[in-house]
């Protein structure tokens, strides 16, 4: 197998799993947004705000694999065309 093939095949499973770890990001996001507003019902703020935190630091995690996927996006668009060629 040649080297560009290769490097084509690995980048795609790489992207399969940067965008199922993004995905697990988000739902874990969406799960402590839900704890948000079942603190604040609930009149705790200090989880309240320890939920924020964490929702916080979810939602990066999640804006750094997105932005990873895109790049890796554009590294796949460009391999596929070069192995077209």
């Amino acid at each position: 197998m040649n080297k560009l093939k290769q490097a084509f095949l690995q980048l795609a499973v790489e992207r399969d799993r940067t965008r199922r770890q993004a995905q697990r990001y988000a739902a874990e996001s969406q799960r402590w947004l839900e704890r948000i507003a079942l603190a604040k019902r609930y009149d705790e703020p200090e989880l309240a705000r320890q939920a924020r935190e964490r929702a916080l630091q979810t939602a990066q995690a999640e804006i750094q694999l997105r932005t990873e996927l895109a790049r890796q996006d554009v590294l796949f668009d460009q391999l596929a065309a070069s192995l077209q060629a």
